[in-house]
């Protein structure tokens, strides 16, 4: 996770650095609460729903990481 956290922290601005440090602590912990939840209730009502839905997640997030950044923030050098 540090990775994440500075990696997270180097593509804003120096201003906006504390909320992307509060959404990449509380987006692990809300998966661990949603997750299990939301798998289990469609589990119990359609069994493939449960996977299919994960793949979907997962395919949603990696076309997300292909966009190009609109603002793209450069360091001082």
């Amino acid at each position: 996770m540090p990775a994440v956290a500075a990696g997270a922290s180097l593509a804003v601005g120096a201003e906006e650095q504390g909320g992307v440090s509060g959404l990449v602590s509380a987006c692990p912990a809300a998966g661990f609460v949603l997750g299990p939840i939301s798998g289990g209730f469609l589990y119990q009502y359609y069994q493939p729903a449960a996977g299919w839905s994960a793949v979907l997640i997962l395919l949603i997030v990696f076309a997300m990481t292909l966009r190009p950044r609109k603002d793209p923030v450069h360091s001082p050098t």
